[in-house]
């Protein structure tokens, strides 16, 4: 009676074992008369890289989430510092002109420099702004990465996604194992239903 689901269990595990075992091996093609062996993900490298920098593009480094760490917090405080300090430098340097008095006789410096100032932080914060086309012509996000993995040797391509399926293998061949568990007692209750049913 325990022979079925043993031997289910045992099929199980082992099916889900090699199949996750074929996913990274063998690294390199290997070619057996008319057919090639390689690990399914180092066979789809490009597919993946692909797949992986769409992603980073568009949830990581996407112009939103760059702008706002480039404007905020101690990138924004030191980014608008400098922009403060050359406001500052070129009123003072057009404030020294012969004509300065005359055309600044009734204007408020200050309010002048604050008002560019929210100006400016307006127009850097909005991703239509002067720092979002910048981002978005500088930075080939999706272009920079898929390049980038694609250039791993497999080993290196292996190390960066390994891990990713090394943290969950025992629970996968453990379901493995414990639906062949499940299909070997079908088995036993279809093959001898009259012996263990009234």
């Amino acid at each position: 009676w325990w022979l079925l689901p043993a031997a289910g269990f045992l099929v199980g595990y082992v099916t889900n074992y090699m199949a996750l075992f074929l996913l990274f091996d063998p690294k390199e093609p290997i070619k057996i008369g008319p057919f090639t062996f390689q690990g399914m993900m180092h066979k789809r490298q490009q597919a993946i890289a692909d797949g992986v920098a769409a992603e980073i593009a568009e949830v990581v480094l996407n112009p939103h989430i760059m702008i706002g760490y480039m404007t905020s917090g101690d990138s924004g405080n030191v980014l608008f510092s400098i922009i403060r300090n050359n406001i500052d430098a070129l009123i003072d340097k057009y404030r020294d002109h012969p004509m300065a008095p005359m055309l600044m006789a009734s204007v408020d410096v200050d309010q002048v420099k604050d008002d560019a100032m929210a100006r400016i932080e307006q127009e850097l914060r909005s991703e239509s702004g002067p720092l979002g086309h910048f981002i978005e012509g500088a930075i080939d996000v999706v272009g920079e990465i898929t390049g980038k993995i694609n250039s791993f040797t497999p080993a290196t391509f292996e190390g960066l996604f390994r891990p990713i399926f090394q943290q969950e293998e025992w629970i996968l061949c453990a379901v493995g194992g414990l639906l062949g568990i499940a299909a070997g007692w079908a088995q036993v209750v279809w093959l001898f239903a009259d012996l263990i049913l009234p």
